[in-house]
């Protein structure tokens, strides 16, 4: 995908174990001792997209110098304010100041999840 320049906002990976009739309840037990041995290597794989994927995504989707139009503060957090904008699965970003209701914001960095954003 980052080859081909698509736009992908974050990538969600779930660890999941098959529900199966009583008759495969022996597989299904075995399946779920290989998850907990390989538990190690699901966690390292999705560290590694987190930090490595979604991050480059984000820092495409989202480029520095951007304005970001009418982001609502939600929580005061260390010194600053993490804010979002109204509307479904939005990206998160924070400011480091402490700021009021709704605030327009610049992108300065980016993390793997949400931005770091300043008052313009």
């Amino acid at each position: 995908m980052l080859e081909r320049g698509l736009l992908v906002r974050r990538v969600n990976i779930r660890q999941a174990l098959a529900l199966l009739s009583s008759r495969l309840w022996p597989l299904a037990r075995r399946m779920h001792a290989n998850l907990r041995r390989h538990g190690r290597h699901f966690c390292q794989f999705k560290r590694l997209v987190g930090e490595f994927f979604d991050r480059e995504m984000l820092r495409r989707a989202v480029l520095r110098g951007t304005v970001l139009r009418e982001f609502y503060t939600e929580v005061h957090y260390h010194g600053g304010t993490h804010a979002r904008q109204v509307g479904s699965y939005p990206l998160l970003v924070y400011i480091p100041a402490r700021v009021g209701r709704f605030i327009d914001v610049v992108v300065v960095d980016h993390g793997s999840r949400s931005a770091l954003a300043l008052p313009p």
